[in-house]
């Protein structure tokens, strides 16, 4: 049984996801010096982005959570940065 219900799962691949996305930050273009040994920047972030997600979904659901209410929060964050980046392109 996992503690804290996959919360401290939660956390630790959030920070995952966090440091492949400032290497992706640093390295615009995509090519880190780590690559050699890794796999390409934007593979590592889709890997990141699935185990988040998974981690999401377990945590959602050993807590009880009210998934409708999240994927509508996240249709509405979604928009909101598509409306931002529209004003940023002008």
């Amino acid at each position: 049984m996992m503690k804290s219900k996959g919360l401290v799962k939660l956390v630790e691949e959030c920070g995952e996801l966090t440091q492949v996305a400032a290497k992706r930050i640093a390295y615009p273009r995509g090519k880190h010096p780590d690559e050699y040994r890794e796999k390409p920047l934007n593979e590592r972030i889709e890997d990141e982005m699935g185990d988040v997600l998974g981690a999401m979904h377990f945590v959602a659901a050993k807590l009880e959570l009210d998934v409708q209410r999240i994927y509508r929060r996240a249709t509405m964050k979604q928009a909101r940065f598509e409306d931002w980046d529209r004003k940023k392109k002008r």
